[in-house]
């Protein structure tokens, strides 16, 4: 009888001091696992009691619910290693109030008496282990305060210290780790937060982190407190659960303070009001798409939501919506996004749909640089109603690596070396194999999501704790998933530097008065054939969505370059599908098909039978197995997170297309490509909203290329590094004229065929220091000599060095003897570097007396003064610059690639723009490497895409494993190089597969990654 009852009993005893690895760099368990393991324990009640944090509650909820476990929310304030407080909301209003406490702790590091006392403490059960806090505590809230007798720890001594301070106990089970492979995880976690070797961690280390218990050892262990055992049982039944603190609704703000029915009638207001903007003769299908979308965005009771982001896009004129958004009318007419869903057959109902019962999601990217006065203006108007998505980092293969070495002991050097080794983890040591693999996709910190943000009707401390991110916004504690599993309405507000592009283009051709220029977002010039050909030919670097390299080969194998088709070019490229590409290439050059049944035939008529889209897996699971929309929509989701129920919804389609009579051939043909969707993969909405910007720039690079490529580098540059897009200028037919002091704005600027480069690309100097060039000239003209430029702007001797260096005084390498008298003669010394510097110390040291200087200068001159070698100038360049414009790389390496071709190869050594020539056969080219891509081959061994340039242009390569493997090293570590290789054409793209890889640079540094 007596077994039966502890029995019992132990089943009812919950573990209320769980430590997930949410307790960032303190915890060892996964939610999923340990939810896991605390069921195999017996438990059937818990709380996740992470560090001052709810990171993690999303997927303890999930988790939970999986294992059904009734899960608890609750929080752990760590005081000192020894002395913790619980925190356990009993209502929703006590999960706002822990939230805000959270977020005091966060955001102003208060103590945790302050940041407790500050609030109202009635909707939470607190119990802690320092009495002088419980008893303050107790004094404010005299209900719900325990002493927390803790698992693992003396608890005769604390129960006697908690019945001296008239506290009642509560039992608190704690658990942070499982077996020997949790704790080494704990030991190498603290290890780097420290910043120490874990050698150096204290011996008795481990006896701080609590084991998790089983029930029944729990039961015995909180025996003799049968009162502390009955307070946890009731804290089980009165504090509220886990998934009561996300709302079933989505939490969005009301607009201004309108009803459902004024913010629906509001918006259609402005939605028809908006028509003749947008449509010069509007048809019966525009107001019948109108009215229709209309209907179900106020059945939803989302109109509010399309109004506020309005608001937000009217913030800034140049905008570009996108994502699956821009397949809305209702978008397009609202200025929220700029394609018409009409013209180019966009389907709504991947956006919204009578059965989707979450809220709609649109995507807003702002130029780079403005984007940050959005943000600062929406959380002005929202103030404490709004936050950034968090983005929860964790170790990845590299930091894993790095992270792991320097822990054990290797110096930093070595843990580079085991870093660039990540890929080929079976050549690391095993210490280092094993430490890594206890870091993988463990969190590491909290960043911020790159543009997610949210609004609340409520502060949003009741929703969720916020801390601050480095740019001062604050950050809600959860992630794009968690957000969304909350309740929350996210609206992405992204940074663009194609829009910037775009924009200062526009600009710039205005106000040099260049010629006509194109509107914002406009339209008409989808139909130039200047931008159609430049598309088509693949010569599309520089142009935003479209100029990697693997874009730019699809463009060459297609021949296409109208709208349409780069639509598809542009959704097409993704990982998963590399086996349709060349399927898709080869009909639509004509290649006949098996034809599938032709309710999908009519469905993918577009692209040729092949699925190409998101929203095609929910048209085809519609028309071929008879899915309805919400279960069309599910499965799409299930593919684009990569975890899901995907074999019932593999089951139900087969039965559906069975059904339908559809052969099983056919399905299995259908289902495969339905497969090729599995994570990275866009709606055909999104890919038109980009393909809109893409072919403005193409526009622009067509009509403007200077102004084009100008405003690329201005802007950051794009896929490339900017070495790579002076290559292109040049071989626009642009020279590139270094900064100067004398010439040069801050950015690059264009006059007739030359580029003169900004004094921005001096990044060893302050901009400030540069601004204030900029400025001085400005003010007062250009420099009369090298002494002017001293006089006016009194540089430091590190700055003087580096623009002299640089070849940024060149045009000013003189000094102007002024007239002493009416008929003497004046005089200009011309100086090389070394004698600038020369002036400038004797300037210096004589105190700005110029006279001093000229009296010592003509003698120097009479007997040389030694100019640095052209070598010492072009590394100066690349150092100081950090790119070369005086050469080209092509042409520093050309004769010796030639002279080492001959030496060392029997083989051709051609030009790139013959390639055409040699098809099947092996040849030498130059090579200065540009970009990268590795892959992992149907092997599972790692082979690379490398695109090299010679003095023709650029060229790709695909390296296979075995080659990789040998050529990894000095591909990673050098520039210039003779690449030897196989020419192979496919489709009308050409590329060279590399057996052979020679080093021509002594620079172990690479200018393009």
């Amino acid at each position: 009888m007596h077994k039966n009852t502890i029995q019992m009993y132990s089943i009812m005893i919950p573990a209320l001091g769980l430590t997930s690895w949410y307790s960032l760099m303190h915890g060892a368990l996964a939610p999923e696992k340990l939810m896991c393991l605390t069921v195999r324990a017996g438990y059937r009640v818990c709380s996740v009691t992470d560090e001052s944090n709810l990171y993690g509650l999303p997927e303890l909820v999930t988790a939970a619910a999986q294992y059904d476990m009734t899960l608890i929310p609750g929080v752990c304030f760590k005081e000192t290693k020894n002395s913790r407080l619980y925190a356990w909301p009993l209502d929703r209003d006590g999960f706002g109030t822990l939230c805000a406490v959270i977020t005091e702790r966060l955001c102003t590091g208060s103590s945790l008496a302050v940041s407790l006392l500050s609030h109202n403490l009635h909707g939470l059960i607190l119990a802690g282990t320092n009495t002088d806090l419980l008893t303050r505590l107790r004094e404010e809230c005299s209900e719900h305060i325990y002493y927390a007798l803790e698992s693992g720890t003396p608890l005769f001594a604390h129960a006697q210290a908690a019945q001296q301070a008239g506290i009642p106990c509560l039992a608190v089970v704690r658990g942070c780790w499982h077996d020997v492979k949790d704790l080494d995880r704990l030991r190498l976690l603290d290890a780097i937060d420290r910043r120490c070797r874990v050698r150096d961690l204290e011996k008795d280390w481990d006896t701080h982190m609590p084991q998790l218990i089983t029930a029944d050892e729990a039961h015995s262990e909180f025996s003799a407190f049968p009162e502390a055992v009955h307070a946890a049982e009731q804290l089980a039944t009165t504090a509220m659960h886990a998934q009561e603190c996300f709302s079933p609704v989505p939490v969005f703000p009301a607009y201004c303070t309108y009803s459902d029915a004024e913010s629906a009638q509001e918006l259609a207001h402005r939605c028809y009001a908006a028509i003749p903007h947008r449509y010069k003769q509007p048809s019966q299908a525009v107001h019948e798409r109108l009215a229709y979308e209309l209907r179900i965005i106020q059945e939803k009771r989302f109109s509010a939501y399309f109004l506020v982001v309005q608001d937000i896009v009217k913030l800034c004129p140049r905008t570009c919506g996108r994502g699956s958004g821009a397949s809305s009318i209702v978008s397009y007419l609202l200025g929220i996004t700029h394609i018409d869903p009409l013209a180019h057959d966009l389907f709504f109902e991947r956006f919204l749909n009578e059965a989707r019962t979450d809220p709609p999601d649109i995507d807003i990217d702002f130029p780079w640089d403005e984007r940050h006065a959005v943000l600062v203006k929406i959380f002005e108007q929202y103030k404490d109603h709004a936050g950034m998505v968090a983005d929860h980092c964790t170790f990845s293969v590299r930091s894993a690596v790095r992270e792991a070495a320097l822990a054990l002991g290797y110096t930093a050097e070595q843990a580079g070396r085991f870093t660039e080794q990540y890929w080929y983890r079976n050549t690391l040591p095993e210490d280092i194999r094993y430490a890594s693999s206890l870091l993988l996709d463990v969190p590491h910190y909290i960043g911020t999501h790159p543009g997610g943000i949210v609004i609340t009707p409520l502060p949003i401390t009741y929703y969720t704790h916020l801390q601050m991110s480095p740019l001062g916004f604050p950050v809600l504690a959860w992630e794009k998933d968690g957000t969304e599993q909350a309740g929350f309405v996210k609206i992405d507000i992204l940074g663009n530097r194609s829009l910037a592009v775009l924009r200062d283009c526009i600009d710039e051709i205005h106000k040099s008065n260049a010629g006509p220029a194109i509107a914002w977002n406009d339209n008409s010039v989808l139909n130039d054939s200047h931008a159609e050909e430049l598309i088509r030919s693949g010569h599309t670097i520089g142009i935003f969505y479209i100029e990697s390299p693997a874009t730019r080969h699809l463009l060459q194998k297609m021949q296409r370059g109208d709208f349409e088709h780069l639509v598809i070019a542009s959704s097409i490229i993704r990982p998963a599908a590399n086996s349709y590409i060349n399927e898709f290439v080869d009909r639509l050059h004509g290649k006949h098909w098996k034809k599938l049944p032709a309710m999908v035939e009519t469905v993918l008529s577009a692209s040729y039978g092949i699925m190409v889209y998101q929203e095609d897996v929910s048209r085809v699971a519609i028309a071929a197995a008879g899915f309805s929309p919400a279960d069309a929509d599910r499965l799409r989701k299930v593919l684009s997170k990569k975890k899901g129920m995907l074999e019932q919804y593999r089951a139900q389609f087969f039965e559906g297309c069975h059904r339908n009579g559809i052969r099983e051939a056919d399905a299995a043909a259908l289902w495969a490509m339905i497969e090729s969707f599995r994570g990275y993969s866009f709606c055909k909405a999104h890919s038109a909203s980009y393909a809109l910007v893409s072919y403005q720039l193409a526009w622009m690079k067509a009509y403007y290329p200077g102004v084009f490529i100008t405003a690329v580098i201005n802007n950051g540059g794009g896929f490339y590094a900017v070495q790579t897009y002076i290559e292109e200028a040049k071989r626009l037919g642009f020279s590139i004229a270094q900064p100067s002091v004398q010439h040069s704005e801050m950015h690059y600027t264009v006059s007739g065929t030359t580029i003169r480069a900004g004094l921005m690309q001096i990044g060893c100097i302050a901009s400030t220091v540069l601004l204030d060039i900029v400025a001085e000239r400005n003010r007062a003209g250009l420099f009369e000599d090298f002494f002017d430029l001293l006089a006016r702007t009194a540089p430091s001797y590190e700055t003087c060095r580096i623009l002299v260096r640089s070849g940024a005084c060149d045009d000013i390498a003189y000094i102007q003897k002024k007239q002493q008298t009416l008929f003497e003669q004046p005089e200009q010394y011309r100086l090389n570097r070394p004698l600038m510097l020369w002036v400038y110390y004797q300037w210096k040291r004589h105190h700005g007396d110029s006279s001093a200087v000229l009296t010592a200068l003509p003698s120097l001159l009479t007997y040389g003064f030694a100019d640095y070698t052209n070598q010492v100038k072009l590394t100066d360049e690349l150092s100081m610059l950090g790119v070369l414009m005086s050469t080209s790389y092509a042409d520093l390496f050309y004769s010796r690639a030639q002279r080492y071709s001959n030496t060392h190869s029997m083989l051709p050594f051609i030009e790139s723009d013959r390639l055409k020539q040699y098809d099947g056969v092996e040849v030498c080219l130059l090579g200065i490497k540009v970009t990268a891509k590795e892959v992992t081959a149907s092997t599972g061994d790692i082979m690379s895409f490398y695109s090299f340039f010679d003095r023709k242009g650029i060229y790709e390569t695909v390296i296979f494993p075995d080659t990789y493997t040998q050529y990894r090293e000095i591909l990673g570590l050098y520039t210039a190089f003779l690449v030897c290789g196989t020419v192979s054409y496919d489709r009308g793209a050409w590329s060279v597969i590399i057996h052979d890889i020679k080093v021509l640079s002594r620079l172990k540094k690479c200018l393009y990654e």
